[in-house]
């Protein structure tokens, strides 16, 4: 069903998808929870995103979840035919290939459509205005969407503020811990990666003109002032253009920064940014890209027109000549230059965005008959909050406990808990953060005193290089710092003989919790520390996800059960 450059490349593709999953703590997190809750089951999504390894692995968290997944890419130069194929291998549907012409991008994001799709996932807004225009038969099936990018949203606003969008698309460039980060940070770094393996040029000492301040022309900004460069920004919006001097950039308008530049960046969202008349008074050689998501912020048709000649100078680098004497360089044919001539942003980057992505689409499954508005704005609430504070780190890893964080989970202890149970938690809560995960590891002894927790020791087979304890091992030194009984050094396996299963609901501190996968097989064990005072049950585990001991809320766990041992106690 896919289309595809060459199936032979997966194995290049899976090894690419590999190092950003050992990269993205979060999307792994959902990756686990979604597994086992399985929330898009019977559900189809359209995804159009730059379709390189960031892209893919949140592909294949979606799929974790039940997700039968449609994908294409979002720009004819960004798709890496390797990482393509290997989705197509793990058995999702591509259509999408490097440098495809602008007829068959059209007909890529039409195959992804004609499939029914209920959530859509987009990066610039085409799958949305694809659905509105050419294929509105399918408008039928969608629940609503999910767009990435400032220029997404802004075709969105125009389109509700007409009253034509049909379906409800959360912002999801809106929130917090994406733009600011993504945009700024994310823009910033790999602007320059794909700047910098391109031209091998210096920055440093030359004149960079970065066109917009918004996020992404802050971050870019930011660094090229970190690499050496003499920085000006045009902006038309007198606010940002103040918060640039504030900032320290020099500030004026395009045809006089032309005269000046050596680098030329743009970042705006908008048409024509950098014309013919900037051309013109262009000093010899200067080098021209865009971060916008669009090609039409260097007037490339302009440019072409007015050329004497051109040449392919190197790869994603073509020169224009302009006059006799002077040629200008464009970057990636003015695409995306940080996609198209490189990786685009870091993983942990993406890592913050695609996790924001993923939840949203859950919000959209698990809301889908409330959807009143069609632009769902308020962002930090329905995502960062309601779906476990991202920014807040709710749910996620707390590195050590203080004395009054150990003291408010005995608080919220029901009263008739034992003392031993009390002991329990407390031995667990006091290791958070301290002893490293390390597969296969077992204590030596009950407590701290005669074990290696964290000795460095020369790198194992799998490159790890501090000793520690895995989930099952830690579970076991705790019940034997506490009770003076080591359960036997035993696994996951081992120790769930040693319990019964019981409801949830008659959880007591210090019970078990285990994750078993479809197999039937014990993968992960944790030990109950009680509810928080949101009422949410927290859970300390030794974790990989984590490489230490963690206390959190997740609730991927398989069943309940309480040791044959602890039972009266």
């Amino acid at each position: 069903m896919s289309s595809i450059k060459d199936i032979n490349l997966a194995p290049s593709g899976a090894h690419k998808i590999d190092w950003v999953r050992k990269n993205c703590p979060l999307l792994r997190s959902l990756e686990d929870d979604f597994s086992q809750e399985k929330p898009f089951e019977g559900i189809r999504i359209a995804l159009s995103i730059h379709l390189e390894a960031k892209t893919a692995y949140l592909c294949k968290v979606l799929a974790a979840g039940g997700a039968e997944m449609y994908i294409t890419g979002s720009n004819p130069l960004s798709t890496q035919d390797d990482v393509a194929a290997a989705l197509v291998a793990d058995g999702l549907n591509v259509f999408a290939w490097y440098d495809c012409t602008p007829e068959e991008y059209d007909q890529h994001i039409t195959n992804v459509l004609e499939n029914n799709c209920n959530i859509i996932i987009d990066d610039g807004g085409d799958l949305v205005h694809m659905l509105h225009t050419k294929m509105q038969d399918k408008l039928q099936y969608v629940i609503g969407g999910c767009e990435e990018t400032t220029t997404g949203i802004i075709r969105l606003i125009a389109m509700a503020k007409n009253n034509e969008l049909k379906f409800p698309m959360v912002l999801v460039n809106n929130a917090d811990c994406k733009h600011l980060f993504d945009n700024r940070y994310g823009t910033g770094q790999s602007v320059f990666d794909g700047i910098n393996r391109t031209t091998n040029l210096i920055v440093a000492g030359k004149y960079v003109v970065v066109a917009g301040y918004g996020w992404c022309g802050k971050g870019v900004a930011m660094r090229a002032k970190g690499l050496g460069a003499k920085v000006i920004v045009t902006e038309v919006d007198p606010i940002k253009a103040i918060e640039a001097v504030m900032d320290g950039f020099d500030v004026m308008p395009m045809n006089e920064a032309a005269k000046i530049g050596d680098f030329f960046i743009t970042v705006t969202g908008c048409a024509g940014v950098i014309r013919e008349q900037d051309f013109k008074v262009m000093k010899n050689g200067a080098i021209l890209c865009n971060a916008g998501h669009f090609d039409v912020e260097i007037d490339m048709k302009r440019l072409r027109e007015i050329a004497l000649d051109t040449i392919d100078q190197r790869k994603n680098i073509v020169g224009y000549q302009i006059t006799e004497d002077k040629w200008i360089y464009v970057l990636a044919e003015g695409r995306l230059v940080n996609l198209a001539a490189g990786d685009g942003h870091p993983a942990e980057i993406m890592d913050m965005s695609f996790a924001i992505q993923a939840l949203s689409a859950k919000y959209l499954v698990e809301n889908a008959k409330n959807l009143n508005e069609k632009l769902l704005k308020d962002t930090k609430k329905s995502m960062e909050t309601c779906y476990g504070a991202l920014i807040g780190n709710d749910g996620k890893t707390v590195t050590t406990l203080s004395k009054e964080q150990m003291d408010e989970l005995i608080k919220n202890m029901p009263e008739d808990t034992s003392e031993i149970r009390k002991k329990i938690v407390m031995q667990a809560a006091d290791a958070v953060g301290k002893i490293p995960y390390y597969w296969g590891g077992s204590a030596k002894c009950a407590g701290y005193d005669g074990n290696d927790f964290g000795v460095t020791v020369a790198p194992d087979s799998k490159g790890r290089n501090k000793k520690g304890l895995d989930c099952s091992h830690f579970v076991d030194w705790v019940y034997w710092t506490v009770m003076n009984n080591n359960l036997g050094n035993t696994n996951t396996s081992g120790q769930i003989k040693m319990c019964k299963k019981i409801a949830k609901q008659d959880l007591k501190a210090g019970d078990l919790a285990f994750l078993i996968n479809k197999s039937g097989k014990t993968t992960h064990v944790g030990i109950y520390a009680g509810k928080n005072a949101k009422g949410e049950a927290v859970w300390i585990h030794e974790n990989s996800n984590d490489s230490n001991v963690a206390m959190n809320t997740v609730s991927y766990w398989s069943g309940y059960y309480r040791l044959n041992m602890m039972e009266g106690r």
